[in-house]
């Protein structure tokens, strides 16, 4: 079970490094102009991607936890886990701060992959195939 989300999250910090941040065409309109139809699909977009989005996060957290008692050396698994930390906390005070400046929202739309978020991927990709060969091998 470890392997095959291994692989999955591999997979998607691979998928995420590649491509970009994934962002939702459409939410940027203002949805009083939207007809019904267009609204009910935004909203099954957005609903798709938070609860693709938490999904991911939970899984990452469960697998960092079961691989504490995988790695030999402990010092990486734990270096995940602070990073994890890190970026969510960063993600909660980024959304406090646009709540009370809207005008950083725009600056940042226009950002599609910061500097942290790049180098976070670099080492998860690395921690996960890490682990994967642990766990192979």
């Amino acid at each position: 079970m470890m392997i095959f989300f291994g692989l999955v999250l591999l997979i998607t910090y691979l998928c995420l490094l590649t491509v970009g941040n994934i962002k939702l065409d459409g939410t940027d309109k203002e949805t009083e102009s939207m007809s019904t139809e267009e609204q009910i699909k935004l909203i099954i977009k957005m609903g798709v991607f938070v609860i693709g989005v938490f999904s991911i996060l939970i899984i990452e957290a469960l697998f960092l936890i079961n691989a504490l008692s995988i790695d030999m050396f402990l010092y990486p698994t734990v270096g995940m886990l602070v990073l994890a930390i890190i970026g969510w906390v960063r993600g909660v005070t980024t959304v406090k701060k646009h709540k009370k400046h809207p005008e950083l929202k725009e600056y940042n739309k226009k950002k599609n992959r910061t500097v942290f978020g790049t180098i976070a991927q670099i080492l998860k990709i690395a921690y996960f195939a890490y682990i994967l060969f642990l766990l192979i091998f």
